[in-house]
């Protein structure tokens, strides 16, 4: 079992990337509470938003079930 003490916290970050309107590649890194207000606010303008989760990416899975082994001991 993973425990987070009170003076730790959880924050999690989600890439968004999108084209511009010249085609260009672009990404910013949004908090997890907010993201939902940015693809929405991108759809209503016509933007075609992708999310990319980098905490669910194999090498940070691995980590992070490390860690829980090392505290279930």
């Amino acid at each position: 079992m993973f425990i987070i003490t009170p003076d730790q916290q959880l924050s999690m970050f989600i890439y968004i990337t999108w084209k511009n309107k010249d085609g260009k590649d672009l990404k910013t890194m949004v908090d997890h509470t907010k993201v939902d207000t940015f693809l929405v606010a991108m759809i209503e303008h016509g933007v075609e938003p992708a999310i990319d989760i980098p905490e669910l990416d194999e090498e940070a899975l691995q980590k992070q079930s490390d860690l829980q082994t090392q505290f279930v001991k």
